[in-house]
């Protein structure tokens, strides 16, 4: 059957012309329509690299045109891949991603459920490591911002204190 093959051709092409919003979506169709398919892990694999362009600042495209990047279609992607592909082999760094587009949206609380989903969900992957830790730094950055928050700068040490037990 060739219909696989067509849409993933549709999300390379797409990708190619720098359309990325468009070839993300391609590849995700692919992901939906045909989960046995060849090209599964590849079209998250392409996935993934989009999102990451995007959390390092590619600017979203209107009518043609380059404006501001966008953080929230960056967390949005990762949310696409962890939820299309839960088990793919990039779905532990896309969940860890998606607490580092929360942590850089300041949306702290969601941030640190992202990273604590990375931990429990991806506990035998390297990355639980960087999320277990990135825990503790964004719990003691929340304790600091605003008004001094005790009970963060005390869950931020417990969350250190596990990375290091743990690691």
């Amino acid at each position: 059957q060739l219909s696989p093959k067509a849409q993933r051709k549709i999300g390379v092409l797409l990708e190619k012309d720098s359309e990325f919003d468009a070839a993300y979506e391609a590849y995700s169709t692919y992901l939906a329509k045909y989960p046995d398919g060849t090209d599964f892990d590849s079209s998250v694999d392409s996935m993934f690299r989009i999102a990451k362009l995007f959390l390092d600042g590619q600017k979203r495209k209107v009518f043609g045109v380059p404006i501001a990047s966008s953080m929230t279609r960056a967390q949005e992607m990762f949310e696409g891949i962890v939820k299309r592909a839960p088990f793919s082999r990039q779905a532990p760094l896309a969940q860890f991603n998606l607490g580092r587009c929360l942590e850089k949206q300041g949306k702290f609380p969601e941030a640190i459920q992202a990273y604590q989903q990375c931990v429990s969900k991806y506990p035998g992957d390297a990355i639980a490591d960087d999320a277990q830790y990135q825990l503790g730094y964004v719990l003691l950055r929340q304790s600091r911002e605003g008004s001094y928050d005790r009970a963060a700068s005390v869950k931020a040490r417990e969350a250190f204190e596990d990375f290091v037990n743990r690691y």
